[in-house]
């Protein structure tokens, strides 16, 4: 649904989502973080996001002062009865030895829709 690439790490961050269905015959989403490189596309690393919660929007990053670049997912709880998200959150991931490491988080009052 959504993917960026970080070059410093030779690779590529994706947002994906896998449909299966239950025993009622009802859909089911799981929504991931996956981290490919880009040369092979081999999937190096996954994250698996919160039940009801969809990425949104994906972009890479520095902040002043850090030589790092990170990776910034921005995500939405699409719980069902409601009508447009009434939270998200804001992930901030670094790549370490090509592998996804949660750095940061922050809970937000609805979708983070860009970043």
């Amino acid at each position: 649904r959504r993917i960026c690439h970080q070059e410093g790490a030779r690779a590529f961050c994706v947002c994906t989502i896998k449909v299966t269905f239950d025993e009622a015959g009802e859909d089911v989403d799981e929504h991931f973080v996956k981290l490919f490189d880009d040369q092979t596309f081999e999937c190096l690393n996954t994250f698996e996001l919160r039940r009801w919660e969809n990425a949104c929007s994906l972009t890479t990053c520095t902040f002043t002062d850090d030589p790092a670049t990170y990776v910034v997912v921005g995500t939405a709880e699409a719980v069902p009865h409601e009508a447009e998200p009434s939270q998200g959150r804001v992930l901030v991931f670094e790549i370490v030895e090509r592998r996804l490491r949660l750095a940061a988080e922050r809970e937000v009052k609805g979708a983070v829709y860009t970043l």
